[in-house]
């Protein structure tokens, strides 16, 4: 909260908002619900299991988010980079067990490259920029793909081609 003689500036997590001070009846001064989480936070022992679960109560009570409290970090691990991770895991078992360890450390290395090299362009700030704010520049890409000839999904193409199929069959 900011204050000028005749007006108050309420910072909320969207933006901002400026109010008479004629238009208020009284102020009532209160530690935010954030500052509050990390108070407790801060006086919560690693092992207190229960404090831990009463405070993410907590937090779903007042409508807390991580961007709110600062916890971005710690929330980037989720599902989908398990799954993909366990599908390469098991891709790897098999190409070991078919074509040989060797085989198998080579793709491994070479995928492992690949990643590497995917996340030094896509965390790239100008590219970040374009795909945000203009993301049908995703189309681009695609036709990108399709022209390489490595997109192995559904093409219109096969409408036409697969047509047959689609009329129902006639009594023999």
């Amino acid at each position: 909260m900011e204050e000028e003689e005749t007006r108050i500036r309420l910072k909320m997590t969207l933006g901002s908002v400026w109010i008479e001070r004629s238009k208020i009846e009284r102020i009532e001064r209160e530690p935010s619900p954030a500052e509050v989480y990390r108070e407790r936070r801060g006086k919560l022992d690693a092992a207190d299991g229960p404090g831990w679960l009463e405070l993410g109560r907590f937090c779903a009570r007042k409508g807390l988010v991580s961007d709110q409290i600062g916890t971005e970090t710690g929330l980037s691990v989720s599902l989908f980079p398990m799954v993909i991770i366990s599908m390469v895991i098991e891709r790897m078992s098999i190409v070991w067990e078919e074509r040989g360890a060797a085989t198998s450390i080579r793709e491994g290395v070479g995928s492992l490259a690949i990643a590497a090299l995917a996340y030094l362009i896509m965390s790239a700030d100008l590219l970040s920029y374009w795909v945000t704010v203009f993301p049908e520049i995703n189309l681009v890409v695609l036709g990108l793909i399709i022209a390489l000839g490595r997109y192995t999904g559904f093409r219109l193409t096969e409408l036409s081609r697969f047509r047959q199929l689609a009329k129902p069959s006639e009594p023999q």
